[in-house]
């Protein structure tokens, strides 16, 4: 039996081959790097610069880890080169890619993520099977991972209405060209009805986690141009239900106990007659 391993030069043609289709031009040095990167940070399992660099191997011949490290940085510092805008160009061809969909379905989650106490991201990850791949995301800095200091250190810009539902329209255009149905998934903290109503009238689903405080609006139309907004409170709702079967209750103990002492005083009566 003769086994057959891929060597990292096959790897390395193969990502030459598919970053040169794409649609974000990478110049042939940034190519090149880019190209033994991506296997280096795999064989080193880490992302720091310093094991990245002990592993790395590329057609020039350098060989001192102190100059890998430099060239290394300076491709990740050139303001030439975009990382998001090579994520996004990668992602698309990905998902131009998908050609067989289970259920004719796609299940979108976004949700705030943090990186220690340095950065907060917006984070929306294609869910497929039991597994996601991230499609697109925004980051800031920040100095918490407390929602109400975050609120106010980073004027709220990940979480304003403005960054998210401009996030999901952007999310809803890459996805369009599968023609499928799109389903947000979210906790609790983007129970919001303006980002519900949002989602709906782009033609898109959800399912958000609610609290229990949360309350539920009824929309009924009467006119082209009058709506009314009954908003029903859960817990009063409940409340009044159980203050109500509650009253039920007493009110059918007290008739059980009239009705008892009404029998007792009867039977008192008959027994008083006899003698």
């Amino acid at each position: 039996m003769i086994k057959l391993y891929n060597t990292e030069d096959y790897f390395v043609n193969n990502f030459k081959e598919y970053f040169s289709k794409l649609d974000y031009h990478l110049s042939l040095p940034k190519l090149n790097t880019l190209s033994h990167f991506i296997p280096a940070i795999v064989k080193a399992e880490n992302i720091t610069t310093l094991d990245i660099s002990k592993v790395f191997h590329n057609d020039s011949d350098i060989l001192n880890i102190d100059s890998i490290m430099k060239k290394l940085w300076r491709f990740l510092n050139n303001p030439t080169f975009k990382g998001i805008d090579l994520f996004n160009s990668f992602i698309k061809s990905v998902i131009n890619d998908i050609n067989v969909l289970k259920h004719n379905k796609l299940f979108v989650c976004f949700n705030h993520m943090f990186v220690r106490n340095n950065f907060v991201v917006l984070m929306f990850s294609l869910k497929i099977n039991n597994q996601s791949i991230p499609i697109y995301f925004k980051c800031d800095k920040t100095k918490s991972n407390r929602h109400h200091e975050i609120d106010e250190l980073t004027k709220k810009n990940l979480f304003s209405e403005k960054v998210i539902f401009e996030s999901i329209d952007y999310v809803i255009n890459l996805l369009s060209p599968l023609n499928s149905q799109i389903i947000f998934l979210a906790d609790r903290w983007f129970c919001n009805l303006k980002l519900m109503k949002h989602i709906h009238d782009k033609g898109a689903f959800f399912a958000i986690r609610a609290k229990v405080n949360s309350s539920i609006s009824f929309l009924f139309m009467i006119k082209k141009k009058d709506i009314i907004f009954i908003k029903i409170s859960l817990i009063y709702l409940f409340g009044n239900i159980i203050l109500y079967i509650i009253k039920i209750f007493h009110l059918v103990l007290l008739n059980l106990f009239v009705i008892l002492l009404f029998l007792v005083l009867l039977l008192a009566q008959m027994i008083l007659t006899l003698f």
